[in-house]
């Protein structure tokens, strides 16, 4: 996984739509009233055409007035406030409409496990879209963007981050349908619903947080090893990589914390139940301890 591919960060105030030539829409989460004027086009493919309505569009800025797309921006920043990302991406490129429909299709039937394909069947999700650049590799990337050069998506509160293509796009030409993953990048694939669970909780509890590349590797970090001790319910799970951040990862090698694990494991109560006496104090003191074990 190549966690070092560049994403910039911009808010809305600072975006030039005159930069970019389109955008995705997903309509289930849209109502009708906030497309108005925009003529979305359906992305579905024809094998899927009986879920066009319920799979994402685009949008070509070329096919809409000027003056509707001069005030876009207060469009969505009107939708955002009251809970609807009106546009998933934003996008800019040299290629065709046609052409970026065509590669879009193809994205739908990129090979992967069954979860990771469901996972990136999502690309146009911004709660997808932005962990790919941490999970696949550049030339993965250049298969995901095709001939789109700049993919932006919003982070729910006001700010949209970007992707860039990588330059070298055009000398190697990589397709979506030439996308390989390795095990472990399924696996991570697969497992995105549950890393955005605890990338909100941890945004709830430790706003000052920053959620970047290196943030969610460990969270996927932390998962697999909750996996690997047994720990597989999604509750448990979240309890366990709370814990690492809340305390410090090496609160987990402390004795009774990895009785913790062992009693949910061998019985039936849950780790949530198992760390149910566990004090803040008691589990700072163990972040503690266990530090020095493995000093």
């Amino acid at each position: 996984m190549n966690g070092n591919q560049v994403v910039i960060r911009r808010q809305m105030d600072e975006m030039r739509l005159d930069e970019l030539v389109g955008a995705v829409i997903n309509p289930i989460q849209v109502p009708a009233e906030a497309l108005k004027g925009l003529k979305p086009m359906p992305l579905a493919p024809r094998s899927l055409s009986l879920q066009a309505q319920r799979l994402p569009q685009l949008v070509w800025f070329d096919d809409i007035p000027d003056l509707l797309r001069g005030t876009l921006p207060k469009r969505i920043e009107y939708w955002r406030h009251k809970g609807v990302t009106l546009l998933s991406a934003l996008v800019d490129t040299t290629a065709s409409v046609d052409a970026v429909t065509r590669h879009l299709q193809d994205l739908f039937f990129a090979p992967a496990s069954e979860d990771g394909t469901v996972a990136l069947r999502r690309f146009y999700d911004p709660r997808v879209f932005l962990h790919l650049p941490w999970i696949l590799d550049r030339r993965q990337m250049m298969s995901v963007m095709g001939p789109i050069n700049v993919w932006a998506w919003p982070d729910g509160g006001g700010g949209w981050q970007y992707h860039k293509n990588d330059e070298r796009f055009a000398l190697f030409k990589p397709t979506a349908t030439r996308l390989n993953f390795s095990q472990k990048q399924k696996v991570t694939l697969s497992r995105l619903p549950l890393i955005n669970q605890v990338s909100e909780a941890l945004s709830a509890s430790m706003p000052d947080f920053d959620q970047n590349a290196a943030f969610f590797r460990s969270v996927d970090q932390l998962l697999a090893e909750a996996k690997e001790k047994g720990i597989v319910d999604d509750r448990d799970c979240r309890l366990y990589v709370t814990q690492a951040f809340q305390f410090g990862p090496d609160i987990h090698k402390h004795p009774d914390m990895e009785a913790c694990c062992i009693k949910a494991t061998s019985s039936t109560i849950s780790y949530v139940e198992a760390c149910s006496d566990l004090s803040d104090e008691m589990l700072a003191h163990y972040a503690v301890e266990g530090k020095r074990k493995v000093l």
